[in-house]
């Protein structure tokens, strides 16, 4: 038994040495601190640029699909495999729901992280392409003329974020500060 207690403690040691380790890393390596306060607008909480959020209005940007529903509790995904007839009819359903809304033809490429839900439920990004597929919708909806729709696409060019050291992730826009930006366009 003693030799039992001499392992487990020596495991933990082990575990906080990874652990700093993993934190030094972080701490060092990422290039913008998380911020625990959320993101403000007019003085209003309108969200946190780290979480996914639900925006379902034509007049905006949307993210990824959540198999949660974008609640941060219980942050997961669908589980569903590749030959699940019930993740099929999704990717069938939101593709139809795509096509429509966004004025594309049956043959358009759709980014597929635009079809699928995210595997947290929360990824706060999507793709250029993502964004660019769904720019008309969104200036039609706020009546842009095509000096605010240039604006737009200013805006969206300024939001592409790099791959972490152009080696981690890949390119990407946060749908809720790209929401927010479009919202000052006059």
């Amino acid at each position: 038994m003693d030799f039992l207690k001499n392992v487990v403690a020596d495991d933990s040691s082990h575990g906080d040495i990874i652990s700093s380790c993993y934190h030094g890393f972080f701490k060092t390596c990422i290039s913008e601190p998380i911020q625990r306060k959320p993101d403000k607008n007019q003085r209003k909480v309108v969200g946190s640029k780290l979480i996914g959020q639900k925006f379902d209005s034509v007049a905006y940007f949307w993210p990824r699909h959540s198999a949660i529903d974008y609640n941060p509790l219980p942050s997961g995904a669908s589980n569903y495999g590749p030959t699940s007839a019930k993740l099929q009819k999704q990717i069938s359903e939101r593709r139809k729901d795509l096509i429509s809304k966004n004025g594309l033809t049956k043959n358009s490429v759709i980014p597929s992280e635009m079809l699928m839900a995210s595997a947290s439920g929360l990824d706060p990004h999507i793709s250029p392409e993502a964004v660019y597929l769904q720019v008309d919708r969104v200036a039609k909806a706020r009546n842009f003329n095509q000096s605010q729709r240039q604006q737009m696409l200013k805006i969206i060019g300024n939001l592409i974020e790099e791959p972490q050291f152009d080696l981690f992730g890949q390119t990407r826009v946060n749908v809720l500060l790209l929401n927010l930006e479009i919202n000052s366009i006059r």
